[in-house]
């Protein structure tokens, strides 16, 4: 049972940090565009 846990909340894991991963990316890429927009 216990090993099930662990694969299901390893798995949950990663999929939650691919989630943060692109949102990272998008707020980077919109952060550039503004930085960009100011005349740099």
């Amino acid at each position: 049972m216990s090993k099930a846990k662990n694969l299901i909340i390893a798995w949950a894991g990663t999929k939650i940090s691919n989630q943060a991963i692109k949102i990272i990316n998008v707020i980077i890429q919109n952060e550039a565009i503004n930085f960009k927009g100011r005349g740099m």
